[in-house]
């Protein structure tokens, strides 16, 4: 390595420190430094940041999803919508971003826009989660009418329009002789639906008579909602029946069953349904066993 180190000066008369060289294998690496009157050093700025802009409001959190619709006939699809109600009071149709299922994918089918299809009769809950907010709804698939029940039907007893039959794999209503103490039918007046237990062969022996029983009992009280309707008075709570012209008859015609296996525990309501099952589907034993109610039944339903 050969190191050179020269003076040297500006052409203005300043004079340099000098030039030095460094040569290094064959390489020559030239530094400048100027013994010049030394600049003062630049002061140092301290530059603020550029301002944090503001934060605003969180974005709003979801509180409930409600899923409506209509159901569809069995073979037919119908459209359902997941709405999202947000913390800050506003609604978000969120049909397309939700997570649809079907609780009972052999009544119905949901796809992942919300279209329910009807593959069979029964009951299943719709459902559609959206930000881990899951709302529901149950929809019932109508069935058709057994051909006795719709002969009943036809024959005139009068009921709420739109009535409707279906299957339910469960009851809402204990102490009956099925599984569980459900009973094998029962009468919803708030949907005005028939609601047969699936599993009817499993409370009684008489198999598909014992269905249709049944089926003209839940008719009764299907009819009890209808006179209340026509009277004007509360439709729901069927007790009110008995303030019915019809009612007060069947009270004064003893308001009980006395037909053995089909007896109530208190007259009125049940009992009325009791007699509308055996007249449309065991008259013969209703007429042996029980001629008050027989007449009362010729007098007050249709044949």
């Amino acid at each position: 390595m050969v190191v050179e180190y020269s003076p040297r000066r500006h052409d203005d008369g300043s004079r340099c420190a000098g030039l030095l060289q460094l040569v290094l294998c064959g390489t020559v690496l030239m530094f400048w430094g100027c013994g010049g009157t030394p600049s003062a050093p630049s002061p140092v700025v301290d530059t603020p940041g550029a301002p944090t802009p503001p934060t605003g409001p969180p974005p709003p959190t979801v509180l409930t999803v409600a899923v409506t619709g209509i159901p569809p006939t069995v073979g037919a699809s119908s459209p359902y919508t997941a709405t999202a109600t947000l913390s800050n009071s506003t609604t978000d149709d969120v049909t397309t971003q939700a997570m649809w299922l079907s609780s009972n994918i052999t009544v119905a089918t949901v796809t992942s826009s919300g279209l329910v299809s009807a593959v069979g009769t029964g009951e299943s809950e719709v459902s559609a989660t959206y930000q881990s907010v899951r709302g529901k709804v149950r929809i019932i698939i109508p069935a058709a009418w057994p051909p006795e029940i719709a002969a009943v039907l036809n024959r005139g007893l009068l009921v709420p329009s739109g009535l409707y039959l279906y299957y339910t794999l469960d009851t809402p209503v204990t102490g009956g002789g099925c599984p569980g103490g459900k009973t094998p039918g029962f009468y919803n007046p708030g949907l005005r639906g028939v609601g047969i237990y699936t599993a009817w062969r499993q409370c009684y022996d008489g198999g598909y008579e014992d269905m249709l029983f049944w089926t003209g009992h839940e008719l009764g009280h299907a009819h009890q909602q209808r006179m209340l309707l026509d009277a004007g008075l509360p439709d729901i709570d069927l007790s009110n029946w008995v303030r019915t012209t019809e009612g007060e008859a069947f009270m004064a015609a003893g308001g009980r069953v006395k037909v053995p296996g089909y007896e109530t525990t208190s007259p009125g309501v049940e009992a009325f349904a009791q007699i509308c099952g055996l007249w449309y589907i065991r008259r013969a034993i209703l007429r042996q066993y029980d001629p008050d109610m027989y007449a009362f039944a010729q007098k007050w339903l249709p044949q």
